[in-house]
């Protein structure tokens, strides 16, 4: 609770928080470059979350029967 509670005082905590869960998700899928070939640890929150959500999309197996659209 007390983190919580300090977060909510502290917004910069909660980019922080945010900061680190990106870069560990990114750590355990092995990215530790941007696409344009930029360190992880010098983006920013946004562009970290983009690095996630195109990493989890390279991920994803366009040639499974439940990943088709039709």
């Amino acid at each position: 609770m007390g983190i919580l509670f300090d977060s909510v005082e502290n917004p910069s905590l909660i980019k922080q928080m945010m900061r680190k869960n990106y870069l560990e998700k990114l750590e355990k899928l092995g990215i530790t470059e941007s696409r344009d070939g930029i360190s992880i640890y010098s983006l920013d929150n946004k562009s970290l979350n983009r690095e996630l959500t195109l990493a989890h999309f390279r991920k994803t197996n366009i040639d499974h029967d439940s990943h088709k659209w039709f």
